[in-house]
């Protein structure tokens, strides 16, 4: 039996990883991990073990926890790691999979045998591979239409990873286009933004999309925020075609999957023998990494900053009633080159430099 003491974290997941390495070394294939002195666990802790469970399985062993703490039982409830973490004690007692420890009513979170299977289902795969078939399984246990997962880049922007709808994605890159809406708002405050009817939004809210509200296919939107405490990763958001509020079942089982969804992104690089580890959010997993080159482009024919270059793009794409991606591919193909009114100059030919007095 092994036995952590103190706190497993970014900076100390690395020795447990070493400490499994050093079991499998010297022949030992059955590993027991006691928690009860662990005084904290955060979701790339939470990964450690479970790479550290990969590593064993993968050389014929088994790798389980035992006495974790009231908190670090609560973290493996609410990411639906317990099946592959935990010792099967079969107590009475023990908490049912997906419900948090504790009486009843006391932080109690129980979600749907579907969402349990969405869980498992993630913690199958080392990235995001298998992305298509966990979030559309996902969008179908939630009992929506599309289903988003973005990745925060900084203040409130967040780049889309995830896409099962064509209407989600219209959404998603209306807001990216507007930067305004439920998801930014989402990452900018960390809380839940429901929102069961777009038509009904009040316009000083989010001024811009209201006007589009009524065009968009996506009637009912909901966002829930990835992140820890003040460290925002991103936004899970669901969409319905149809008006109407999410059930509190729908509501507990997105937050659990927003909070999986954190623990993925948070602990995506993993040390590799084999090689080095490349982050789920390289620029070229981004949907919209498309983006950033075009806004490199105008930056640079136009002499300008790369904000300003952003938002001139942004003014074409909303000026022109076409998705911000759709014309920042233009500018990169050289389909497109804006001058300096953000209209287009029509040639492709470099704009002409204005005499300076």
């Amino acid at each position: 039996m092994t036995a952590l003491v103190g706190e497993l974290d970014m900076d100390t997941k690395a020795q447990v990883l070493s400490a499994v390495g050093r079991c499998l070394d010297t022949g030992t294939r059955a590993i027991i991990v006691d928690l009860s002195s662990l005084t904290f666990c955060d979701v790339s802790g939470l990964n450690a073990l479970l790479a550290a469970g990969r590593s064993t399985s993968a050389a014929g062993g088994s790798l389980r926890v035992v006495n974790p703490s009231r908190s670090v039982a609560r973290l493996i409830s609410l990411t639906g790691t317990g099946g592959v973490l935990l010792a099967c004690r079969g107590s009475p007692g023990e908490p049912p999979h997906g419900s948090a420890p504790g009486s009843p009513g006391t932080g109690q979170l129980v979600i749907s045998d579907g969402m349990a299977q969405v869980l498992r289902l993630l913690q199958l795969d080392d990235g995001y591979d298998t992305a298509a078939q966990v979030a559309t399984r996902a969008a179908e246990t939630l009992g929506v239409d599309g289903l988003t997962v973005s990745l925060a880049t900084g203040g409130e922007r967040a780049e889309l990873m995830w896409c099962t709808d064509q209407a989600a994605g219209r959404f998603e890159d209306l807001q990216f286009t507007l930067g305004e809406g439920p998801g930014p708002e989402a990452v900018r405050t960390g809380a839940m933004v429901l929102v069961p009817d777009l038509t009904r939004i009040r316009p000083e809210r989010w001024p811009a999309l209201s006007i589009e509200a009524t065009g968009l296919d996506a009637r009912a939107v909901f966002c829930f925020p990835m992140g820890i405490g003040a460290i925002r990763v991103g936004v899970l958001t669901v969409v319905r075609r149809t008006a109407g509020p999410l059930t509190d079942g729908q509501v507990r089982d997105a937050q659990v999957l927003a909070h999986a969804l954190t623990g993925r992104a948070l602990g995506s690089v993993v040390p590799d023998p084999n090689g080095p580890a490349v982050p789920a959010d390289t620029p070229d997993s981004l949907l919209q990494a498309v983006v950033h080159q075009a806004t490199g482009m105008v930056s640079v024919q136009l002499a300008i900053s790369l904000p300003q270059a952003l938002l001139r793009l942004r003014a074409h794409a909303y000026s022109n009633g076409r998705p911000l991606t759709e014309i920042s591919r233009d500018v990169v193909t050289r389909r497109l080159r804006l001058d300096h009114n953000g209209n287009d100059s029509g040639n492709g030919t470099p704009l002409p430099v204005p005499d300076k007095d």
